[in-house]
């Protein structure tokens, strides 16, 4: 027999990077740092869905570091040929 779990849009949200970091936000002021934050998040995605996104909280930073420099890389880029 199938188990069929209904799961609110607003979860299904967290498995897109935006969605992910839509939450992350919205836990920052909820807890007294930002790691705590980042913990009760992938809490939340493991009780869901029972994967985690990131191994750790370094791994966590360093992708968003890592996309924040692509998208100012692009950035330039496009203003280089815009000139």
């Amino acid at each position: 027999m199938i188990e069929v779990v209904e799961i609110p849009k607003q979860k299904l949200k967290l498995l897109r990077f935006s969605g992910y970091m839509e939450r992350y936000f919205e836990l920052i002021p909820i807890y007294q740092t930002y790691e705590q934050a980042w913990e009760a998040l992938e809490n939340e995605l493991f009780r869901y869905f029972e994967i985690n996104r990131y191994n750790s909280y370094n791994s966590f930073r360093s992708s968003r570091l890592k996309r924040k420099l692509c998208k100012h890389q692009k950035k330039k880029q496009n203003l280089i040929v815009l000139i």
